[in-house]
């Protein structure tokens, strides 16, 4: 990879998998294809009433891709809440097809075959979307 192709346009979202990059564009195409609420793990009782309503439709969807932030694996376990409330579906950004699966503490993967990618969503515009979002790390 040639230093111009490293360069990361400041509209532009950027994500690495080892020597993989996956953009998304400012002004891209957005398309949720379809969209499932699933519960994964265990459910806590603070949060069970809650997070069986929780819900994203396509246009809360959209929002929350165009408005991701890329992290990594690390960061979403440090200081981001797992729950067991999630959304998953198929989302077509320009030309790309994307699985996704959207966590109620405020992070989402998008994944096909060539990539994996995690974000989270810390915009103004996105919180009224998730359950909970950043939380201070453990001090382990």
């Amino acid at each position: 990879m040639t230093e111009e192709q490293m360069v990361i346009q400041p509209d532009s979202l950027h994500v690495s998998k080892e020597e993989d990059t996956v953009y998304i564009p400012a002004d891209a195409k957005i398309k949720v294809l379809s969209f499932t609420p699933v519960t994964t793990g265990k459910e806590y009782p603070p949060d069970t009433a809650r997070g069986r309503k929780w819900r994203l439709n396509a246009v809360a969807i959209e929002k929350i891709i165009r408005n991701g932030e890329p992290t990594d694996g690390p960061t979403i376990h440090d200081i981001y809440s797992t729950l067991a409330y999630e959304m998953e579906g198929v989302v077509l950004i320009n030309k790309d097809t994307f699985n996704y699966r959207i966590n109620a503490g405020s992070y989402f993967y998008l994944y096909n075959e060539q990539h994996s990618c995690v974000y989270t969503c810390l915009a103004a515009s996105c919180s009224q979307f998730f359950m909970e979002g950043e939380q201070e790390p453990d001090s382990h």
